[in-house]
């Protein structure tokens, strides 16, 4: 149970102009499971309160709600520190809903990061359609349209997709629907997309100036000034870094909280609110949380490449999994031109750390591992030049509750971490950047929510003044921080609730994709539900008719034969996953779908 519920269970909130003004509840004393069922009885009044209210209103009210909820907006600044995917997402979501943002990224510009790997899009469709990226997104990516899985001499292990009348049944379909995102009328195939070109494309949907360069994190502070005292001025910034942007942002009138950030370079910023999407060794969690649960070594180092492949049809438009039992190879589109692997392996992390820092010793173990493997995997690599290989030890930490990741300063505390700042997994299921995505969006939407006028809760002070002017009877600063803090809570449990199974899972696929067992069909019947024992027999059918990883040399071939003999559908892994994506969809269609920030 998360903290503001465990306090709403046990007293009333009275008014957000001091979280410290309650009035206990008289059943305070009585059992957990009585104290939730007299939430439930109040909840449930509020809402037949808010219904009624919301049938009584007026065009009028609500021009002037909106008008409330501008006022609001125009006065705050939200800082990010991070420019990365999920800053990005989160600056953009924000952006569109109206708040004013500034986004801190240690990188001296935008093209200083590496290519970086791709990823496929997977739940982060949903938020990327709620920001109306979609047209752009299919256009910068490349699709796959199945995924086959091989041991390290070609043989098939296993395959799953939809079989070729599915897809153009359901291409054909979907085509003819407008309202249906524009990956929906792929007809089966996933799109995958380049991370840097992701990210290009949230960045240039920013407002110019958003994001500040070179911005090194040293310190931040919570501070809090009556209105009209003297002190610096938000987005104060140093000779270093473009001042255009100071007095825009700057409020003498404001009383509510403030966070102050300091960077290495002396630039000082003051914002109403901050969100950490800094990475995995995330600055902003080592200063607002009291005891950050440490990095988790996972045992496995992680080495990718980009190779163009043209002359390797195996890598075009279909996933591959590639094993030994021991070391592993993923293969995906990258672009229309090049492709992608992926290889892991068992390794110290020392070692893992010394070779991760050199990339022409990553290519040479990389090649080394795989010589003996089926045509093209040693072309593949040899094709790979040095500046496009990379490396990393995997980490990953474990889940969270929102308590533990919730600041030092407490529940009233105007910042959060998000991202791999807060949740950061294995990179073994592709959910990484997914999640990022759906934290920008949601934690845009719930400060939205939360500074709406209409919600419950939201208490006017000053409504004894004569001003006929409805924005001048509004909430008090303090109030609007409170707002945002509560924001920031109810985000933090939602995003902790959403990826807890993503990180357990990702943890477990550790395990599961590096063992001798994985080149076996019946290890994936089993773990994949592919159908039994029946399945097995399909493949072995497939086996001697020559079906492997030399078929796609023949182009098209591969997938003729395979779903020609059998057709194979990759259901979730566990019964777990399965309920677990049914309510995460749920969830995300209900939440971001019906309208867009």
């Amino acid at each position: 149970m998360s903290l503001w519920n465990r306090l709403r269970a046990r007293t009333f909130i009275c008014s957000w102009s001091s979280p410290l003004r309650r009035i206990p509840c008289k059943h305070h004393t009585h059992s957990l499971a009585s104290q939730q069922e007299t939430m439930a009885e109040v909840e449930a009044s509020r809402g037949l309160a808010r219904k009624k209210s919301m049938r009584n209103r007026n065009p009028e009210e609500d021009t002037n709600d909106k008008m409330f909820e501008d006022k609001v907006k125009e006065r705050l600044t939200i800082a990010v520190v991070g420019g990365g995917i999920g800053g990005l997402a989160a600056a953009l979501a924000l952006t569109r809903r109206g708040f004013k943002v500034k986004v801190f990224e240690k990188d001296p510009s935008f093209f200083f990061r590496r290519q970086g790997y791709g990823l496929t899009l997977q739940q982060g469709s949903f938020a990327l359609t709620a920001l109306g990226l979609s047209d752009a997104i299919v256009a910068a990516s490349s699709w796959s349209q199945s995924h086959f899985i091989f041991d390290s001499q070609g043989q098939l292990v296993s395959f799953w997709g939809p079989t070729w009348n599915e897809k153009l049944e359901k291409a054909k379909d979907c085509a003819g629907n407008e309202e249906k995102p524009d990956w929906k009328k792929l007809g089966g195939h996933n799109l995958q997309i380049p991370r840097q070109d992701l990210r290009k494309i949230l960045y240039e949907a920013l407002p110019e100036d958003t994001v500040i360069w070179g911005s090194h994190i040293q310190d931040i502070k919570f501070v809090k000034h009556d209105a009209g005292e003297q002190r610096a001025r938000h987005g104060t910034i140093s000779s270093d870094h473009d001042s255009s942007s100071s007095d825009e942002n700057c409020d003498k009138d404001w009383g509510g909280r403030e966070v102050e950030i300091t960077f290495k370079d002396g630039m000082v910023f003051r914002a109403h609110g901050l969100i950490g999407c800094d990475g995995i060794h995330s600055t902003v969690r080592k200063l607002i949380l009291s005891e950050p649960k440490p990095l988790r070594y996972l045992g496995y180092i992680v080495v990718l490449g980009i190779f163009p492949n043209k002359d390797f049809p195996l890598c075009q438009e279909r996933v591959f999994q590639t094993s030994d039992g021991h070391t592993r190879m993923f293969a995906m589109p990258f672009n229309s031109e090049k492709s992608m692997w992926q290889l892991s392996w068992a390794m110290e992390e020392v070692d893992a750390r010394q070779l991760s820092s050199d990339p022409k010793a990553l290519f040479l173990e990389a090649l080394k591992r795989c010589k003996s493997w089926h045509f093209p995997i040693s072309e593949m690599i040899q094709s790979t030049a040095f500046e496009l290989v990379s490396g990393y030890p995997a980490y990953d930490r474990p889940p969270a509750t929102p308590e533990e990741i919730c600041p030092l300063a407490g529940p009233s505390c105007i910042a959060m971490i998000a991202g791999d700042a807060a949740h950061c997994m294995s990179p073994f299921k592709g959910q990484g950047a997914n999640q990022a995505l759906l934290d920008g969006v949601a934690i845009a939407e719930s400060l939205h929510r939360h500074l709406s006028r209409g919600q419950r809760g939201w208490l006017k002070a000053c409504q004894g003044l004569s001003s006929p002017d409805p924005i001048a009877r509004n909430i008090s600063d303090e109030e609007i921080s409170d707002r945002i803090a509560l924001a920031f809570r109810d985000a933090e449990r939602q995003m902790m609730e959403r990826t807890r199974s993503k990180v357990e899972l990702s943890y477990k696929a550790v395990a599961t994709l590096h063992q001798p067992a994985f080149v076996t069909p019946e290890f994936h019947v089993q773990r994949k539900a592919l159908g039994g024992a029946e399945t097995v027999k399909k493949i072995a059918r497939l086996r001697r008719a020559g079906v492997s990883a030399y078929t796609a040399n023949v182009p098209g071939q591969l997938e003729r034969m395979a779903f020609g003999m059998c057709s194979i559908r990759r259901e979730p892994s566990t019964v777990e996953d399965r309920e677990g994506d049914k309510r995460e969809n749920q969830e995300n269609s209900a939440g971001m779908s019906g309208s867009k920030v």
